[in-house]
């Protein structure tokens, strides 16, 4: 049943609003769309969606509706009643044995863990509308269901069991706070600096920074102390952290709401807002006033204007729906993760976040570094389009995984998905990802050693890259490919978008121009463009430009009469005009090997 209040969303329709509305306005109506799609989406009681096969699948769909939900509740202080009272059936259901719509229990390992958080966080937002006023043998099976002692995944999945045992502990149950404090331990073991965790051992980077490393601390320190005085230093810390994530995160976000697509899990699209309205909430947003509250706007808008919402419910894909982009583990409940880009709501109308910004931008011409996961974030005035340059993240060490381990990243393309296109790359045809050794970005530059396996040897990359205006100007050094063709490849850009990639130097052989053309992808119809060189000796030497958008008016002009002058550390390229230094990884640490399988994690 669709909440009474809402109007139909094949009624009404995105963007059918009357009149002008300030940004929460247009959040929280927004929401109660999204809502009201879940509502269309679920059982007769409320708690399950109805129609994926599984119980873990159905309740997944609940859990982060629900979420949604609560935090459209807890902003307008019990608002609208008629939700509450729906939300207290659908708990009261899903907690009965006897219901056809009971809850799976948690397991080790398991999915439900991750719904019951999503509860447990809607529950804690929304407490004196729903939790306190649920009949008290509700209150215990829901308890019930929450507490446990389950092994999670050694990722962010650690902060999950540890949010459920936090609100039991807060509602009196006998929990030992030992392992929830121990997640939180856990997770410095990854922090990396500038903000930013690995996702995981290894370096593991992408948007879980945003919607739960940044989030889910501070929940955690408000159920383990509601009063705050025992862990003011360790919110204190979160908040230091929060600020610098925010202060550089906000650089992966293009003038019209589009952000940086790398990483997995990104059906949860606006999710990506979270951080922004947790350090408005703590007190320690870098952004001006009324920033975030435009900021957040725009990425919906861009979203959901580009079809990313079908009968009510956020798709699977990114803009619209696109099975390339989803993982395993997604389901039709799974975009709802969005529902954290939507904390904002918990703001009351007057707060600075919803203020008239002074200036609406928040991507820029010149590059910024990132130190943490060492990346580069850069943009070029005349399309607005960031790209990030990616020396750091090298996602899990068995996998090539083009989300995690491309040199390159923007807000107006994806990776090429298909296996064996090194788009924004170079890497030896056929050959398999042994992982990043190392890498380093500079103010304008960045470097990286990749180690490949082909024709049963190792392959030894290094490659580094230099930013001018716009342009990359790439050289690379490959060891041990006598015999061996080494692919150098363009950006893989949708249909209108003009990109180009040009050989300036290489001292190979057999040097042959190839083209892939996509014609169904998340962004439509797509080409790249790669060039094949085989070496004549163990080692090739190659240099080469590529350009996104505006980039390309300059590329020609950049790249014309450039002398490649190699050097031991890199290469000299000189024109009559300039003098630019690419230099290669010297003298760094190498990064310590990741695991090949996926960890557990429990305290015992």
């Amino acid at each position: 049943m669709i909440p009474m209040g809402l109007l139909c969303w094949e009624a009404r329709g995105f963007g059918q609003r009357e009149g002008v509305m300030g940004d929460r306005d247009w959040l929280s109506v927004t929401a109660e769309e999204l809502v009201a799609g879940a509502w269309a989406a679920s059982t007769e009681s409320g708690a399950m969606f109805a129609s994926p096969p599984t119980a873990v699948d159905r309740l997944e769909g609940f859990a982060r509706s629900f979420l949604l939900a609560a935090i459209r509740i807890a902003g307008d202080e019990g608002q609208p009643a008629t939700w509450c009272t729906h939300y207290k059936d659908a708990l009261a259901a899903g907690v009965d044995p006897t219901h056809p719509d009971a809850w799976p229990p948690q397991t080790h390992h398991g999915q439900v863990t991750v719904e019951a958080t999503a509860i447990a966080v809607a529950l804690h937002l929304s407490r004196p509308w729903i939790w306190d006023q649920l009949e008290a043998d509700v209150q215990q099976r829901l308890l019930d269901w929450l507490q446990g002692d389950h092994w999670s995944a050694d990722n962010n999945h650690v902060l999950f069991g540890a949010l459920c045992q936090a609100f039991c502990l807060r509602e009196g149950r006998d929990v030992d706070p030992t392992p929830i404090w121990a997640a939180l331990d856990r997770i410095e073991e990854w922090y990396v600096g500038d903000g930013w965790y690995t996702d995981g051992d290894g370096r593991r980077f992408d948007h879980y920074n945003a919607w739960t490393f940044h989030l889910y601390p501070f929940w955690l320190l408000d159920l383990l102390d509601p009063d705050g005085d025992s862990t003011a230093a360790r919110r204190e810390l979160y908040r230091q952290r929060l600020r610098t994530f925010c202060d550089g995160y906000r650089h992966l976000f293009a003038d019209d709401g589009s952000v940086v697509a790398m990483g997995r899990s990104l059906i949860y699209r606006f999710g990506v807002l979270a951080p922004f309205w947790m350090a408005e909430l703590e007190g320690c947003s870098p952004l001006a006033p009324g920033e975030t509250g435009a900021l957040a706007r725009r990425c919906v808008e861009h979203f959901v204007g580009r079809g990313a919402i079908v009968d009510g419910l956020l798709s699977l894909g990114w803009h619209g729906p696109h099975a390339s982009v989803l993982q395993s583990y997604n389901t039709p409940g799974s975009p709802l993760w969005a529902a954290k880009g939507f904390l904002g709501l918990l703001l009351p109308a007057g707060h600075r976040a919803w203020a008239d910004p002074a200036g609406t931008t928040t991507s820029g011409a010149a590059p910024v570094v990132h130190s943490g996961p060492q990346w580069l974030t850069y943009s070029h005035e005349g399309d607005g389009i960031v790209r990030l340059l990616n020396m750091g993240s090298d996602g899990h060490p068995a996998v090539d995984d083009p989300l995690y381990r491309r040199s390159l990243y923007s807000s107006a393309t994806l990776p090429c998905l298909e296996p064996g296109w090194a788009d924004q790359s170079i890497a030896p045809v056929g050959g398999r990802h042994l992982g990043r050794t190392s890498g380093v970005v500079r103010p304008d530059s960045g470097a990286e050693q990749v180690r490949w396996l082909a024709q049963g040897r190792e392959v030894v990359v290094d490659h580094a890259v230099a930013i001018v205006e716009g342009v990359e100007l790439h050289v690379a050094r490959c060891t041990g490919v006598v015999g061996i063709p080494m692919a150098v490849g363009g950006w893989h850009v949708p249909d209108g978008l003009p990109a180009g990639l040009s050989v300036i130097h290489h001292d190979g052989v057999d040097a042959q121009l190839e083209s892939r053309e996509d014609p169904d992808t998340a962004l439509g119809a797509t080409s790249v463009a790669r060039v094949v060189v085989t070496s004549h000796g163990n080692e090739l030497r190659i240099c080469w430009a590529t350009a996104l958008g505006a980039a390309m008016e300059g590329m020609a002009d950049l790249v014309a009469g450039l002398d490649v002058q190699w050097k031991d550390h890199g290469a000299v390229l000189v024109s009559e005009s300039r003098r630019i230094l690419v230099a290669f990884v010297t003298g760094r640490r190498r990064w310590a090997a990741d695991s090949g399988a996926q960890r557990v994690h429990h305290w015992d």
